[in-house]
């Protein structure tokens, strides 16, 4: 089970792969501001659920999750979530195309859900010799957008080192 060190966070130099009941219990569940983050935590499921995820989710891998919702720290601003996606080859136009709405949209969504979205290519997870050259030409852009987000999402501002809280998805549900 994981639960927060000294300093607030999540720390066991790894990464935590959780299921959505182990992350409701850390996050919310032994955590302060209880009510504040049930309603947080109730918006993220809203906008998994909701058809603006509708073209992602069913490609979606594994999602990282940041912020001061996972720190022990009263009155969390956000959800911070990095939604690692591993398109199929034929559906990987359309999925760049959804993406990047989302990330235009992110501003008007966080707004809304209180959660703070960004998507990226599971890089490590795809076989890029399975797409055509113009996406194998925009590996190293997708593996440097990973490699930042992932350094970003196992640091807090104060760059005390944490782990990656990494949330299960299998076929578009969450685990």
């Amino acid at each position: 089970m994981i639960g927060f060190n000294k300093n607030g966070v999540i720390n066991d130099d790894k990464s935590e792969k959780i299921t959505l009941a182990e992350f409701r219990s850390c996050c919310i569940d032994n955590n302060v501001d209880q009510e504040q983050r049930n309603l947080m935590f109730d918006q993220f499921i809203s906008l998994w659920e909701s058809s603006k995820l509708e073209d992602v989710r069913p490609f979606v891998t594994s999602i990282w999750i940041d912020g001061s919702f996972t720190e022990k720290k009263h009155d969390p601003d956000d959800i911070d979530i990095v939604m690692l996606v591993s398109p199929s080859p034929e559906k990987v136009v359309e999925l760049k195309e959804s993406i990047e709405t989302l990330t235009d949209d992110r501003d008007k969504i966080k707004k809304i859900t209180k959660t703070h979205l960004l998507c990226a290519f599971d890089v490590p997870n795809i076989d890029f010799s399975k797409y055509d050259n113009q996406f194998k030409e925009q590996k190293n852009n997708m593996s440097e957008l990973y490699y930042s987000f992932q350094d970003l999402f196992s640091k807090n501002r104060e760059t005390i080192n944490k782990s990656l809280i990494v949330l299960e998805v299998k076929g578009g549900k969450l685990l």
